[in-house]
């Protein structure tokens, strides 16, 4: 299981951008991995990162951070087509289906459930993975 979260931490830390390793980006990753609950401002600052996409969406910085939320930045960042419905209603929920399908998220996921810091680093590993396949 270990050898699962480095490697999933290892390629978060490629969807972060190579420019941006200075030790107050590696000292914000390690802070946003301590995180209980994330916030949306966080997803924010690391998908900045990596992307000039308009994947912003509008929620307050300090809301805290759902699985949802997380799912629809990653469903407009690299363009999933993966859900019917998602494809039709743009929402969270449809995003999330999107996500699973992609295998960027567990099957038992939903849109609702709240994100710690370290859950949002392994979805972006994912994410990394997905975006790596499809170059």
């Amino acid at each position: 299981m270990k050898y699962v979260l480095k490697t999933f931490v290892a390629a978060a830390m490629l969807f972060i951008s190579a420019a941006l390793f200075s030790q107050a980006s590696i000292d914000r990753i390690n802070s946003i991995d301590k995180k209980t609950t994330a916030v949306y401002g966080d997803a924010v600052a690391l998908f900045k990162a990596e992307t000039s996409k308009n994947v912003y969406l509008d929620y307050k910085d300090d809301a805290p951070l759902t699985r949802g939320m997380v799912a629809l930045m990653a469903a407009k960042y690299l363009d999933l087509k993966g859900s019917f419905m998602y494809n039709i209603f743009g929402t969270e929920r449809y995003a999330v289906k999107a996500c699973v399908a992609e295998n960027i998220m567990d099957a038992n996921s939903s849109s609702s459930d709240l994100m710690s810091g370290a859950d949002l680093l392994e979805v972006l590993g994912r994410i990394a993975l997905v975006k790596r396949e499809a170059e």
